[in-house]
C-alpha cells in the first residue's frame, strides 16, 4: 500500500475493521461536543473582553487567549469534520443495525451457480463502450464482476464536476447479455442521497481542487493546534504550582501514546488483526476509564 492508503487506514478505522471505524466515529461525536461546550464556554467568558484580544499576563493566558481565538475562526470547520467524522464513523453500524444497504446500489438474487459466474470473462473494452454510451457523466474507476452467481457487471466511478463520495456511481450491466440493469446518478437522485455522499468530501476536503486542499490542510492544523493548547492549558491550569505532580501526568502521555502507535503499527505491517484489535480495546478501556473518572469527580464535586 501506498503511505497515502496507509495513513488513510490509521485515520478512518486505526488499521482494524467496523470496530475502528465505530471508535473513530465516536471520537467525533466526543469532538462536536467539545466544540459545543467550548462555545458556550468562549460565549460566556469573552462578555468582559472585545473579541481577539490575547493577554499577555502569562504564558498559560496567552495559550488560553490564543486556543480560544483559533477554536472560534475555525469553529465551522470544527464542527464539519466532527459532525461528518461521526457519521463516517458508525456508518456501517447503522447499516447493519437497520439492515439497509447505500443509496444507488444494486442487488438481484443469484441466477447462476456460483462457479459458472466466476468464469464467465467480459470483454472490459465492449464493458467500458457501454459505458460511455449509457453514463456519459461517468468517470470509470472500478469494474466489479460478480463472483456470487448474480451474473452482474458493476461500473463504479465518479461525476464530471461534482463532489460526491468516491466512486458511489455506478452502472450495472448483465454480464452475459450485456443488457443495461441499473444506473445510479447522486445528481438525479433525492436529496437525502445527495446528502448522504457528500458527507466525506466534506470530512477530507476533497473538491475544489488544489485551493480546497490547501484550506483544508490549513484548517486541519488548526485542530492539532487546539489539541496541544488544550493540553498544555489544562496542565499549566491543575499543577502550575506542583512541577512534580506534571511528571507522571507527561510519562503517561507519552507511554500511551507510543504504546498505541508502536504495538498497533507493528500489528498492521505484520498482519495481526487480533493483536490490533486487544491494543484498540486497551485503549478503548484507557479512555473509557479517564472519562468516568472525571465524570465521578465533576458529580461528587456538584453534590459538595
Amino acid at each position: 500500500e501506498s503511505f497515502h492508503q496507509i495513513l488513510r487506514s490509521l485515520h478512518v478505522r486505526l488499521f482494524e475493521g467496523l470496530i475502528g471505524r465505530i471508535f473513530v466515529g465516536v471520537l467525533g461525536f466526543v469532538f462536536v461536543v467539545s466544540c459545543a461546550t467550548g462555545i458556550y464556554t468562549y460565549g460566556s467568558f469573552m462578555k468582559s473582553l472585545a473579541f481577539a484580544v490575547i493577554r499577555r499576563k502569562n504564558l498559560r493566558v496567552l495559550w488560553a487567549d490564543a486556543h480560544k481565538l483559533v477554536g472560534v475562526v475555525s469553529l465551522m470547520f470544527q464542527l464539519i469534520i466532527g459532525g461528518t467524522g461521526a457519521w463516517l464513523g458508525v456508518q456501517g453500524l447503522v447499516h447493519r443495525l437497520s439492515d439497509t444497504e447505500r443509496p444507488g446500489r444494486f442487488k438481484r438474487e443469484a441466477v447462476i451457480e456460483k462457479a459458472a459466474d466466476r468464469a464467465l470473462l467480459p470483454d472490459l473494452d465492449a464493458v467500458l463502450a457501454s459505458t460511455r454510451e449509457q453514463y456519459p457523466q461517468l468517470i470509470p474507476k472500478i469494474i466489479l464482476p460478480s463472483a456470487n452467481g448474480r451474473r452482474t457487471l458493476a461500473v463504479h466511478g465518479d461525476l464530471v464536476n461534482e463532489s460526491f463520495e468516491r466512486n458511489s456511481q455506478n452502472i450495472v450491466f448483465d454480464k452475459l447479455s450485456g443488457e443495461l440493469l441499473h444506473r445510479y446518478n447522486s445528481r438525479e437522485a433525492g436529496l437525502g442521497d445527495r446528502f448522504y455522499y457528500i458527507q466525506e468530501p466534506a470530512h477530507f476536503g476533497s473538491f475544489g481542487g488544489l485551493a480546497g486542499k490547501v484550506l483544508y490542510a490549513l484548517f486541519g492544523l488548526s485542530s492539532g493546534v487546539l489539541a496541544l493548547s488544550g493540553y498544555f492549558i489544562y496542565l499549566r491550569r491543575k499543577h502550575s504550582s506542583n512541577q512534580a505532580a506534571l511528571r507522571p501526568i507527561l510519562l503517561g502521555t507519552a507511554i500511551v501514546l507510543v504504546w498505541a502507535l508502536a504495538v498497533g503499527g507493528l500489528a498492521a505491517a505484520a498482519g495481526l488483526p487480533r493483536a490490533n484489535l486487544v491494543n484498540l480495546l486497551l485503549i478503548v478501556a484507557v479512555l473509557l476509564g479517564l472519562g468516568l473518572r472525571g465524570l465521578w469527580k465533576l458529580w461528587r464535586r456538584s453534590r459538595a
